[in-house]
């Protein structure tokens, strides 16, 4: 567990010296002022559009950071010969990899919760009531880029940074399009597709299990039993992941 931590202290250092957390201050008065300015086009729901934009761009910031900085998380260790130096100490591979997925999440827990704090402070502002399930919602952001580091890191060990971002954005819009492509009419009266599109929604991440925005926008109440059906889908397929990309990792010669 030290060396896991000593990692991880070092990925958020250099993380933190790319000063990419400065950015929260840019991005969080950016989507107050998109939030606002789109609130000004509505009439009676000022803060719920204020709300739906704000999460949702929030939400593209973070999955962004998971897939452009996840990407290098390794590779750059690779290229610069500093794994090398750090896997000659005793210090396991796999202490090395869960360090750097440990640093990495806390960069972006930061990122969720600073931002999530403006945006719903916003919101209030505006005259919204905050609930529960919002927290949940950012909660339920978090668990989903840290999925989509995880599906980067895998890529970025078996092919090149370009092919590992482009297979990783593929596997993102196929984890939020496979639940409602399997409700159309026309795919539910075939057979086959509908088999081999529930085969793929096993493998490929299911987002739409923690996708709570349009519950928090439309105040829709969700049940206690879904939101944590849906957390233990998210844990198990984070720890699936994990041991996943520990396995590629022992395996991959790093000459």
């Amino acid at each position: 567990m030290k060396n896991i931590f000593i990692v991880s202290k070092y990925t958020f250092v250099e993380v933190y010296k790319s000063k990419i957390l400065l950015n929260i201050i840019l991005l969080g008065f950016a989507l107050i002022l998109i939030s606002y300015i789109a609130s000004e086009f509505s009439h009676g729901a000022q803060a719920r559009i204020a709300l739906d934009f704000g999460i949702g761009s929030m939400y593209l910031v973070v999955i962004g950071m998971s897939i452009f900085i996840g990407v290098s998380l390794l590779s750059n260790e690779v290229e610069n010969r500093t794994a090398y130096m750090i896997l000659s100490r005793p210090i396991k591979r796999w202490h090395f990899l869960t360090g750097k997925f440990l640093g990495m999440s806390s960069i972006l827990f930061i990122n969720v919760f600073l931002l999530g704090i403006i945006i719903l402070a916003f919101f209030y502002f505006l005259g919204g009531s905050i609930s529960a399930l919002m927290w949940w919602a950012l909660f339920f952001s978090l668990l989903e880029s840290q999925i989509i580091l995880l599906v980067v890191i895998f890529f970025s060990l078996i092919t090149n940074v370009t092919m590992a971002v482009i297979y990783t954005i593929c596997i993102f819009i196929l984890g939020h399009v496979l639940g409602a492509t399997l409700m159309i009419n026309y795919i539910r009266d075939q057979y086959i597709l509908v088999k081999l599109l529930t085969l793929t929604k096993w493998i490929i991440p299911d987002f739409d299990k923690l996708n709570l925005k349009d519950y928090i926008i439309y105040n829709h109440s969700m049940p206690f039993g879904y939101l944590m059906g849906s957390l233990c889908y998210a844990i198990l397929y984070i720890g699936f992941m994990l041991i996943l990309n520990i396995i590629v990792f022992e395996r991959k010669e790093l000459d």
